[in-house]
């Protein structure tokens, strides 16, 4: 594992919307994302992933940081079987570098900026052939026929897109396409180091995101189809929780073509001129490991009590700030998310019931819920328009073509 600058102590307190605000907030993940990602590096190194060089850069596990990876009881072992048994799919990946030129990248310590926002990301798909680990996932492996609903994963900060590989996965293998961003600033190999004041730029580039693999499907031939521009939701871990909540509640940026979030172990962070849950209700599903010593289990509490219906916040007794280490969370964190998706862009209402079951996983887990009057029923609100083609193509010719590189 690359070490990570010394001095920084774990502890937060939720400050003004501010760049010393943001600062503050960074102290208080940095010194736990050393430790925590190391985990999730274990998962994909223990179950053959070969996520490569951007996970193995972040996290290479030893005996002293494995040992730093649980503040909670329980094994750090890679999640268990039994959270693969309803796989459907076998898994495919592309990468894709997007390049958004009508957003600039801020100077950074001794990095000049850019006057664009250049966007590396891993997409996993639902692909052709039979469901097997994550040693079959293939590259560019022919796409499984039909148009699947997608979901944008932001990273936690110093944590790169692929770094989420393992868990990712299992849901490409349950239908749908994946994005896993690695956002130009907050990752760990960003220029001038990797800062959170960057976070108010997230959420449009988890929007660029959206408009670029729309744009892919609409007019690459190898893509055309592959997602569903009806059926996306939003979703990320730590920083990449914020940005979620952002980017779907905040009307400083909130993104109406999102139609469901799941911010895992997050918590909201004010931003000037915005507000959070005055416009639609998006279904929302907090995750939390009510001992995470980074980001307060209160913090989706909060967020919770202010959202409106339909809403769930999933609570996992005994964890840490990132759960992914151990069968007990990851197991039913993977299920009950991907029930929350079914129910919410395959418009199965069923899958609410599922969730519940999903979540009686040995006293480990405990789902809050409140549905409310609104069904998962197909259609969109008659509130949610899709964005304009011709804003969507204007962002795009803003931008060059996504350009392949090799996976991480």
């Amino acid at each position: 594992m690359r070490p990570r600058p010394a001095g920084r102590r774990a502890g937060h307190r939720q400050a003004a919307p501010t760049r010393a605000s943001v600062a503050a907030f960074a102290a208080a993940v940095a010194f736990a994302a050393a430790a925590a990602f190391v985990g999730l590096a274990a998962c994909s190194s223990q179950g053959g992933s070969g996520a490569g060089t951007g996970a193995d850069r972040t996290s290479v596990p030893t005996a002293a940081t494995r040992r730093t990876t649980s503040t909670s009881r329980g094994s750090t072992r890679p999640p268990g079987p039994d959270a693969r048994e309803d796989a459907r799919y076998r898994v495919g990946m592309a990468s894709f570098t997007f390049v958004d030129r009508s957003r600039p990248t801020a100077a950074n310590g001794s990095y000049r900026g850019a006057p664009d926002r250049t966007i590396p990301t891993l997409v996993l798909y639902p692909a052709r052939g039979e469901p097997g680990d994550a040693g079959t996932d293939a590259e560019d492996a022919p796409r499984a026929p039909g148009r699947f609903p997608l979901l944008v994963f932001s990273h936690g900060f110093t944590a790169t897109g692929p770094d989420y590989r393992p868990l990712l996965r299992e849901w490409a293998r349950r239908g749908f396409v994946v994005a896993a961003p690695t956002f130009p600033l907050s990752n760990g190999d960003a220029p001038g180091g990797p800062v959170m004041v960057d976070v108010w730029n997230q959420p449009g580039d988890v929007s660029f995101v959206i408009d670029s693999l729309e744009d892919l499907s609409r007019r690459d031939p190898s893509w055309r189809g592959a997602v569903d521009p009806t059926r996306i939701a939003a979703a990320g871990h730590s920083l990449g929780a914020i940005t979620t909540l952002l980017a779907t509640y905040n009307t400083c940026c909130a993104d109406r073509r999102i139609d469901a979030a799941v911010p895992i172990s997050g918590l909201l962070l004010p931003k000037p001129g915005g507000e959070f849950f005055t416009g639609r209700p998006v279904p929302l599903l907090l995750v939390h490991g009510d001992d995470d010593r980074t980001v307060p289990y209160q913090g989706s509490v909060q967020a919770f009590e202010r959202a409106r219906p339909p809403k769930f916040l999933l609570t996992l007794e005994g964890a840490p700030h990132t759960p992914f280490v151990d069968p007990r969370w990851t197991d039913p964190v993977i299920s009950v998310v991907a029930d929350f998706l079914d129910a919410y862009l395959n418009h199965r209402p069923g899958s609410i019931t599922s969730m519940a079951a999903d979540a009686d996983h040995d006293g480990a887990t405990r789902l809050e819920s409140d549905p409310g009057r609104r069904r998962a029923s197909p259609g969109r609100s008659a509130a949610r328009q899709p964005m304009s083609t011709a804003r969507r193509d204007a962002r795009i010719s803003a931008a060059s073509r996504a350009s392949r590189h090799a996976v991480p």
